[in-house]
């Protein structure tokens, strides 16, 4: 059974996961940049370019291994300056093996956002413990955003 991570915390682990994660990363925009080791790109990488291409999908795939040293670090402060760049408007990217790199205009900005993303994650995981969750369709998830903007005010 394939299982992969999308995004904060929001799993698919079904037969062939591969062969839709395209449709799955649209979900998010236009852009999938992929960072694993070798075997990992190796086994996956046919599956998911053909995905990627199916759906429209802007993608990059980056090899990381190796043990931890000052080379690797700055190889991997390397990608992830290109992983940033290669997520257009979007602040945050995760980083297969990594985690989860955030960026703002400042250390603050870029830490509230990684807190926010880790708590989201945390939900989802929570949540798909005791169940499959309800996932929002785009436009539930819009009018939601909209009734957000003035919750809690007067």
């Amino acid at each position: 059974m394939d299982s992969y991570r999308f995004g904060a915390g929001r799993y698919i682990q079904e037969n062939n996961a591969l062969d839709f994660c395209g449709e799955e990363i649209k979900r998010y925009g236009n852009k999938a940049y992929v960072i694993g080791g070798n075997t990992a790109i190796a086994v996956t990488e046919k599956r998911l370019c053909s995905s990627f291409e199916k759906y429209g999908l802007a993608y990059c795939m980056e090899r990381f291994s190796g043990y931890p040293s000052v080379q690797k670090i700055e190889e991997l402060k390397a990608v992830v300056k290109s992983a940033i760049g290669a997520c257009g408007e979007s602040k945050a990217v995760l980083l297969a093996n990594h985690g989860l790199v955030a960026s703002g205009v400042n250390l603050k900005k870029a830490f509230s956002l990684a807190v926010n993303i880790e708590f989201v994650a945390e939900m989802q995981y929570r949540t798909m413990c005791i169940g499959q969750p309800v996932i929002l369709t785009d436009e539930q998830m819009h009018a939601s955003m909209e009734r957000s903007k003035t919750y809690g005010q007067k």
